[in-house]
């Protein structure tokens, strides 16, 4: 396997394989369990690239430096019962290994490794190519400098809709993205950094807006106009990357996730997957928000929206269909209020109200749930004192009182069950809050 076709005999050619062919035989290599053993490979897998579970290397090339030690690494990471790595050799980098190995350790223990701008250089080369090697297929930003700043948008946004397709990807991606960044200072002063500079700038954009998209700002809500990420570490001054706008989002909120916004995403057919990944942070941020007043409810939706995602990555539907089942998700939580005010029940007694409709064999009436669900909170918060869930007797007391509201009400099939979910939510709901309600 090779990256470099340019440099390769003619009569490789016909065995050269696509990006697709290539990445799916790094997934079988990686599995220990998979009957592929042995893979040939030159100028890739050495940038990114980490298997533990590979204990042999045979080396026919002549390596130094930082490529060597990346190359040695690959068999030196711990596995199972794997003892430790095997190399060998058959073309002598005995010498240069004594030297790469002095060289890394030059700096006494304190944590600096000493590299010099030119192997700085070959190895930020080497995250170009790998990161270039994540981009859709015949993606092509020479002349991306040069564009209007919205074309400039649309070919991050491209190239950032394809890498979040995939989950191993993007965090394969983010990581290169990082190192790369982190040899800048190192080689911007370097004759030869025109080469690489409008590699490092694009690339630069495109992980700033991947991680923007994968970590948001949490505090959206009181800072909703600080939605903007500035590039900051590359050689020259840039612009801003607004992930929002690329996915067009116009704030980080549950309100934007409405029929009109899937509307809009049916129509424009492409930067879903950008989509889907702010809208799974929008909705895990919401649950997080609403956990505590009804936990066995916010559990079950997060489990629902992770399930949708990992579908999605499994290729069981597509990134629209995933938004449409987000969409649904989503609707949930926005008509809770209104279902509340109907109902006629505080916030308290809504999360219980939930667990007795979903033991339809105890009681299917949904008056008496009604009339059981106000007792039950009443008994609750009236046996509440400083540090109850941490005492025996005290949460004791707590349960016999709801146990006795509920046999009263003659609930008696999965008294247990409901018992449980009860003081469950008790627990979460009232374990910082019994000054309130006391």
């Amino acid at each position: 396997m090779t990256t470099n076709i340019s440099k390769d005999p003619a009569a490789w050619k016909p065995h050269v394989r696509t990006k697709e062919n290539t990445e799916a035989v790094k997934a079988r290599f990686k599995d220990p369990d998979d009957p592929l053993k042995i893979v040939i490979v030159r100028d890739m897998w050495l940038t990114g690239f980490d298997n533990p579970p590979l204990n042999t290397l045979y080396v026919d090339k002549i390596m130094s430096g930082h490529n060597l030690i990346q190359a040695i690494n690959r068999v030196a990471t711990v596995f199972r019962d794997k003892p430790s790595g095997l190399i060998v050799d058959y073309i002598g980098i005995g010498d240069k290994l004594r030297d790469a190995t002095k060289k890394y350790t030059s700096s006494g223990g304190k944590g600096n490794i000493t590299i010099d701008t030119e192997e700085a250089f070959e190895m930020a080369t080497e995250f170009i190519a790998a990161l270039k090697f994540k981009l859709p297929k015949d993606f092509n930003y020479d002349k991306w400098l040069s564009l209007s700043k919205g074309d400039q948008l649309k070919l991050v946004s491209h190239a950032t809709n394809y890498i979040l397709s995939d989950e191993t990807r993007s965090k394969e991606f983010m990581l290169d993205e990082m190192k790369l960044t982190s040899l800048v200072p190192v080689i911007k002063n370097d004759s030869r950094i025109g080469d690489l500079s409008l590699d490092i700038l694009f690339l630069q954009h495109v992980g700033a807006a991947v991680r923007k998209i994968k970590n948001p700002v949490t505090n959206i809500r009181k800072k909703e106009g600080q939605i903007k990420d500035l590039i900051h570490r590359s050689i020259e001054s840039e612009e801003v990357v607004d992930v929002f706008t690329m996915a067009g989002i116009d704030k980080f909120d549950i309100s934007i996730i409405n029929d009109d916004f899937l509307a809009t995403a049916k129509e424009q057919k492409s930067g879903n997957e950008l989509k889907l990944e702010l809208i799974r942070k929008i909705m895990n941020d919401e649950i997080k928000i609403r956990q505590y007043k009804n936990l066995i409810k916010y559990k079950k939706l997060k489990e629902e929206v992770e399930k949708i995602i990992s579908d999605y990555h499994n290729h069981f539907f597509d990134s629209l269909v995933a938004l449409q089942k987000m969409r649904e998700a989503a609707r949930e939580i926005q008509e809770e209020d209104e279902r509340r005010k109907v109902l006629g029940l505080t916030e308290d007694e809504e999360a219980f109200y939930e667990i007795l409709a979903s033991h339809k064999n105890a009681v299917g009436d949904f008056d008496l749930i009604k009339e059981i669900v106000k007792e039950v909170t009443a008994a609750v918060k009236k046996n509440l004192q400083i540090d109850w869930y941490k005492k025996d007797d005290a949460k004791a007391q707590v349960i016999l009182a709801v146990k006795r509201v509920l046999m009263k009400k003659g609930v008696k099939l999965e008294l247990k069950e409901i018992l449980d979910d009860i003081m469950e939510q008790a627990e979460a709901r009232y374990r910082e809050w019994w000054g309130e309600v006391a």
